[in-house]
C-alpha cells in the first residue's frame, strides 16, 4: 500500500497532453517529445526517427525548418 504522502506526490505530477490536439496521455495514446522544441505530441502528430542519429523525433513545425 502507498502512504498518503506518496499518493499526494503522484497526484501532483501533471498528466501529459498533446500540444496539437490536446488529447491526454494514456497507455493507448502515448506521447513523444520533439527533439528541437521539447513539446510533447501524440504519435499522430510527430515524425519519428527522422534525425541524423535515427532516434530523434520532430513535430511538423520543426520538420519544416
Amino acid at each position: 500500500m502507498l502512504s498518503e504522502e506518496t499518493k499526494a506526490k503522484l497526484r501532483a505530477i501533471p498528466n501529459g497532453k498533446c500540444s496539437t490536439c490536446n488529447s491526454n496521455r494514456s497507455y493507448t495514446n502515448p506521447l513523444a517529445k520533439c527533439f528541437k522544441c521539447k513539446k510533447k505530441f501524440c504519435y499522430d502528430h510527430i515524425w519519428a526517427s527522422l534525425g541524423k542519429k535515427g532516434v530523434e523525433d520532430y513535430c511538423d513545425d520543426c520538420r519544416k525548418k
